[in-house]
């Protein structure tokens, strides 16, 4: 690979010709550039389904983001920039996906490592990921497939224990995915009666976007909520309080700073608590925002008050208040070119489920942002 800096450590020559005589074993579907084989991660075996199996481009092996945000790295999507953004600690990759190019932390450019596009969902080169976040992986010789095992230091079994311990789920598994198979292939198509409209194609997240936003700010969370959409790469809105603003200027200041959006989180519909609010904001970070929202019992009240004063209500789609990232993922419309406002409580549950929702997000392929067309410097 091309790179300016940063000798990426190579795999013994020997160890490489073993893994491709293994990869020889995999059993390949005719009809599309994934590999039909399981997918294992640590001490887990996944589905045997298209979201979770690797693929062939060309001729290096790719993985779907997602197998790499179960092995404990996050992954996010920014359609705005063109970027994909995959990190761990202290090590980070930026992949430029219109450009076919990465670079890591220190600024290093690797100019021949891409993202890769199938059934909707992104796939990153699977030694490539591996080497430079420190996991390994290993190629399972099984029946009825073989294993593809992506691994970190929290892998207990061996890969023999590992193969034995699931080989009936395997057989379920497989046994599921041709029945699955055979189902779609026997599955007539529909005839087109002429003059008739065409039937609306299956709903996907293609082009959909999710905006994040946050409310209940205190010095407690939020801070760390930051460090983590900064390594991220993703902008976020945070709904301040008046009280709030009052308890934490610096905080407001911090927010506005890093490039998030910055609204007025109302308790009550009271002109009076956004008058004191928007003046709290604007000795603290010298903005000014016509962007308000509330908690939903009062959100009718909060509406008028904000058509009354020429403001912008933004309610959310979606509180993922004590809900996992798969949770909010089922809430949300399969649709194309969707747009859902998803608010978090700032607390311990967001702390914990934000860094997998940015992963299983953006491995969905939706793209992530914030509400920034109210905001404005004066």
């Amino acid at each position: 690979m091309k790179k300016t800096s940063l000798k990426i450590r190579k795999r013994i020559i020997g160890a490489a010709l073993a893994a491709a005589a293994l990869l020889s074993a995999l059993v390949f579907d005719a009809s599309a550039s994934q590999i039909v084989c399981f997918t294992g991660v640590n001490d887990t075996l996944l589905p045997l389904r298209e979201a979770t199996m690797p693929a062939y481009f060309g001729t290096t092996l790719y993985v779907p983001s997602n197998v790499f945000s179960l092995a404990g790295l996050t992954v996010s999507l920014s359609s705005a920039r063109g970027n994909l953004y995959a990190y761990r600690g202290k090590l980070r990759l930026n992949f430029f996906i219109e450009l076919g190019a990465v670079s890591d932390q220190d600024g290093v450019v690797y100019e021949d490592i891409s993202v890769q596009r199938l059934g909707g969902l992104y796939f990153l080169p699977l030694e490539f990921v591996c080497d430079y976040f420190k996991l390994t992986y290993s190629i399972i010789p099984s029946d009825p497939a073989s294993i593809l095992r992506v691994k970190s230091s929290d892998a207990v079994y061996n890969d023999k224990t590992f193969a034995g311990h699931f080989k009936d789920r395997m057989d379920t598994y497989y046994s599921e995915y041709l029945a699955a198979k055979a189902t779609a292939a026997a599955r007539p198509t529909a005839t087109p009666i002429p003059g008739a409209p065409t039937p609306p194609p299956t709903p996907t997240y293609e082009g959909s976007t999710v905006y994040f936003s946050f409310y209940g700010v205190s010095e407690e969370y939020a801070p760390r909520l930051l460090d983590t959409l900064k390594l991220a790469s993703v902008s976020a809105c945070f709904f301040i309080s008046a009280d709030e603003l009052m308890a934490s200027p610096a905080l407001a200041r911090r927010i506005y700073g890093e490039g998030h959006t910055v609204g007025v989180w109302l308790s009550s519909a009271d002109a009076d608590e956004y008058a004191r609010a928007g003046s709290r904001l604007f000795e603290a970070a010298k903005i000014k925002t016509t962007l308000i929202s509330s908690p939903p019992e009062i959100a009718a009240d909060a509406q008028s008050l904000a058509a009354e004063l020429g403001l912008i209500y933004r309610p959310a789609s979606v509180y993922a208040d004590g809900v996992t990232p798969s949770g909010v993922i089922s809430l949300l419309p399969e649709a194309r070119n969707s747009v859902t406002d998803v608010r978090f409580r700032c607390d311990e549950n967001a702390l914990n489920t934000l860094p997998a929702a940015l992963s299983l997000f953006g491995g969905l392929g939706f793209s992530i942002d914030a509400i920034t067309e109210t905001a404005m410097k004066i």
